[in-house]
């Protein structure tokens, strides 16, 4: 086995030490040689006018290589280890110029637990990456042992360290008593024994440093006997002659380099095999350094950095403005929104692609002539019964299916008008399919001479697909940002989704941002809630398509945990129960869907279409729902709905009507309007189209479960009116706990909350009609019966004169006893006291989809 391979080897089992010799300091810093820092201690001597006549001898005895004995006469003159011995050792070694560290660092590299130096200085300690900076000198031999022992790394000093001025090994005496060290002795016998020395640096042109003479005199002197191989780095013009024989006697090998000295480096480099434990030392160092930083960071939330101080610790540590997260697991959010950001940009060029594709089968004007031909003689069958009208559109439903099914489900729930809803539900296929066996069997312009509904749904086919062909698929397929996370989900806050943001922001005016979840930029957010699942704080929400989940301390990105189908779309959320598991109620438009710790347990069916605005009494363990209201309808308004998915009628519009007449100012308006008429008896449908929406909400009443129903109808005078009925189900929908009239005001949105055993109440009206204050306090509804809106206290006044902007009132919330928010027109939030009704007023750049406080 070679030398370089032997080595190579005793490196990988940590059995090298690496000496650094005098060569290793002038090369890094310039630092002179013994012989050199002799000859510069004389000069000292002479500016400190220090006695001319020893000056001189010690001259001579260095000219002569007697380097102890001129270092005798230099300490003696210098008063060491005292003044002004120390000062010139610092002045020397204290501020060294580093020129160069690849030596030093390719040493520090080979991540051996032990270096050695014949060096006073301390570069070994402060150059380059250093994975260790323990350094011991000869006299702490019990130091020295205990860190062996322990496999403690440390750097050892053979001949001192300049900044501990007794240690240096500088003159005859200093020889003397380094020899006479029997714990010194035990210990370096330990290590020429046990271990390989690998000296670097220690030579020079052929000739050994005399300060490496002076270790291997002391080896010999020693380990007189035999003694394990050494290795000795040097040139390749020094590998022979003088020097080879003169170390032979150490059983030290030559190890030739190179050249040149600045081979040295790379040489060291080509030998050392351990970049695994180089890799894992810097882990090490770069993970303490990484819990020290965050520690400060969470000490100083504020703390600003300087962008390039932030990149750079992004870089080498990892730290971002995430640092609290655990980095594999930010690693996993980060890769899952690049994937879906990627898939994305699959997913828009696949659209871009089909639509180049089939632009080349059939043209745009084409489809344009067509249409436009339908928009003016629809009426006219004639004109439109003709064979190229049906193989436009032949042709445009065949090439509608050239676009894969995921694509066109994605614009379909993006853009639910877009493709005709028959599309997905097989409808106008089936009349592609009557035209295609016409034209392969029959060809007969007449069948169709009466069959306008056969070309309207022809028209569909060619109006979904002109409006997928212009359609920007950008507008449907958008990126991702990243979320920005808050370490620290505070209890108080609010939550305001807007259409593609959801934000966690601060409780009160002006509501700063603390944490946001961008959103696909295409499929808005419906609603969202702040639930306790387990003992986190999480988020979770919705849009038409996904239900989502969020935690805003550690997620980068939302993921999904329910999802329906095109055909399909999600109402409602409703939260069962929360904490150490978390239940969830699901409405689509199809199905009712009971989730547990975000899996499905049970999944219910409904009627699709039919019914509506699902409520839950979650302590009666009932639901509710109503149906939708046309001009026209009548019958059955309200329902219940049992676990078996069956609906039970509980009122009906007209039993609903007759409740809403028993109001004296109601029943008035509506006599004067039949005698207006001159109907001298209600005709029997006549009434209904007055009743224009049942909505459902549940609420707290005095510790009770209710319904509350709101319905907006008209009597034919003035604008249109609104009635609250609070309801307790157990009595009966058509027994209300109270009414609220509000007259010819559409109270758009309200709150109630229990104060005191009073139930108080706030609404928010549209702007429009003659409303007053658009915002109305009323306390105490419970006391009474009936309340007619009038008089009571309110705040911002409706003037359509002097306001410059339409202020509905789309949302109010009593979030405490004295305290509520109201949500105007999407845009601004006013923050009001309780019962004084003063308001802060926020203004926000996104729309405002939904508002819920948390305390």
């Amino acid at each position: 086995m070679n030398h370089q391979t032997q080595i190579r080897k005793l490196l990988k089992e940590g059995l090298i030490i690496p000496v650094a010799g005098a060569g290793v300091s002038t090369a890094t810093a310039g630092i002179p040689d013994w012989k050199k820092l002799v000859n510069q201690g004389i000069q000292y001597g002479r500016e400190l006018k220090k006695d001319l006549v020893e000056l001189e001898e010690a001259q001579t005895l260095s000219d002569n290589n007697e380097l102890t004995k001129a270092g005798t006469i230099l300490k003696r003159l210098f008063k060491a280890p005292k003044h002004p011995y120390s000062n010139w050792l610092n002045e020397v070694f204290g501020r060294p110029e580093v020129k160069d560290t690849k030596l030093i660092q390719s040493i520090h590299n080979l991540c051996m637990p032990i270096i050695a130096t014949t060096n006073y200085d301390e570069l070994l300690n402060k150059v380059g990456v250093v994975y260790n900076n323990r350094s011991l000198d000869w006299k702490q031999y019990e130091e020295i042992q205990f860190c062996i022992n322990n496999k403690i790394p440390f750097i050892l000093h053979l001949h001192g360290i300049y900044s501990r001025p007794d240690t240096p090994i500088f003159s005859e005496e200093d020889y003397n008593n380094l020899k006479r060290e029997t714990g010194y002795k035990t210990v370096l016998t330990n290590l020429w024994m046990n271990r390989v020395f690998l000296f670097i640096g220690c030579s020079r042109d052929g000739i050994l440093d005399d300060d490496f003479r002076t270790v291997l005199s002391l080896m010999q002197e020693w380990f007189p006997g035999d003694q394990r191989e050494h290795y000795l780095l040097v040139r390749n013009e020094e590998a022979t002659g003088e020097l080879h024989q003169l170390l032979q006697e150490y059983n030290i090998h030559l190890v030739s380099y190179g050249d040149h000295y600045d081979e040295l480096p790379r040489f060291i480099n080509s030998l050392n095999p351990n970049v695994e434990e180089m890799i894992k030392r810097f882990d090490n160092r770069r993970s303490l350094v990484h819990e020290g930083v965050v520690s400060i960071l969470e000490a100083q939330p504020l703390y600003n950095l300087p962008p390039a101080v932030g990149e750079f610790i992004q870089l080498n540590l990892g730290i971002t403005s995430h640092h609290w997260v655990n980095a594999d697991r930010l690693e996993v959010f980060s890769k899952a929104l690049k994937d879906y950001n990627i898939n994305q940009v699959s997913k828009q060029k696949r659209l871009a692609n089909n639509q180049i594709l089939v632009r080349t089968a059939i043209g745009v004007e084409l489809l344009k002539e067509k249409i436009a031909l339908w928009n003016r003689c629809g009426m006219d069958i004639t004109s439109l019964n003709n064979l190229e009208f049906i193989d436009t559109a032949i042709l445009a439903f065949e090439m509608l299916r050239v676009f894969p099914s995921e694509v066109l489900d994605d614009i379909h729930t993006r853009r639910s008008n877009l493709i005709h809803s028959r599309y997905f539900t097989g409808d106008l296929e089936s009349f592609y399919l009557r035209a295609k066996w016409w034209k392969q069997n029959s060809r007969q312009l007449s069948d169709f001479q009466d069959d306008r509904y056969f070309f309207e749904n022809l028209k569909r086919i060619m109006t979904s697909l002109l409006d997928v062909l212009t359609l920007n698929s950008e507008d449907i397929y958008g990126e991702k940002k990243e979320a920005k996370i808050i370490r620290g989900f505070p209890s108080n806050h609010l939550l305001i989704a807007h259409p593609q943001l959801l934000t966690v922001r601060q409780a009160m005016p002006p509501y700063n941002v603390l944490a946001e979840l961008p959103w696909d930029q295409n499929l808005e957010f419906r609603n969202a809630f702040t639930v306790l699942f387990g003992k986190q704080k999480i988020i979770i929400g919705y849009n038409s398509n996904h239900c989502f989940k969020w935690n805003p301390e550690e997620e980068l990105i939302s993921s999904n945990f329910f999802t329906v189908g095109s055909d399909d779309v999600i109402v409602d959320v409703i939260v069962l129960s929360q904490g150490e598991d978390l239940i969830l109620e699901i409405f689509t438009t199809c199905q009712r869907v009971v989730m547990v710790n975000f899996t499905s347990t049970n999944t219910f069916e409904l009627s699709a279409g039919k019914f509506c605005n699902y409520v839950r009494l979650p302590k009666l363990n009932r639901i509710f729902c109503s149906v939708p209201i046309y001009a026209g309808t009548k019958g059955d308004a309200i329902f219940e709905v049992n676990s078996l998915g069956y609906y039970t009628p509980m009122v009906s519009l007209e039993e609903l009507w007759e409740l809403i007449k028993t109001i004296p100012d109601i029943a008035a308006e509506y006599q004067s309007l039949i005698a207006e008429k001159g109907i001298e008896q209600a005709e029997e449908d006549f009434f209904y189209p007055y009743i224009q929406d049942v909505i459902l909400s549940s609420s707290d009443w005095l510790n009770r479960e209710i319904i509350i129903t709101k319905i907006r109808f008209y009597t034919g005078k003035g604008a249109a009116s609104t009635i609250l009925l609070f309801v307790d189900p157990s009595q009966g929908f058509d027994t209300p706990l109270s009414i609220v009239l509000f007259h010819h005001k559409n109270c758009f949105s309200y709150d109630i909350k229990s104060v005191n055993g009073q139930i108080n109440l706030l609404a928010g009206y549209l702007d429009y009609g003659e409303v007053g204050n658009l915002i109305q306090y009323f306390e105490n509804i419970n006391s009474e019966n009936t309340i007619i809106a009038g008089n009571q206290p309110g705040i911002i006044h409706q003037d359509r004169l002097i306001s410059l902007r339409v202020r509905d009132m789309f949302g109010t919330f009593i979030v405490k006893s004295d305290r509520a928010i109201v949500n105007e027109a999407g845009q601004f939030l006013h923050d009001i006291v309780l019962p004084e009704l003063k308001d802060t007023i926020t203004e926000f750049e996104q729309r405002i989809v939904s508002v819920h406080y948390y305390e």
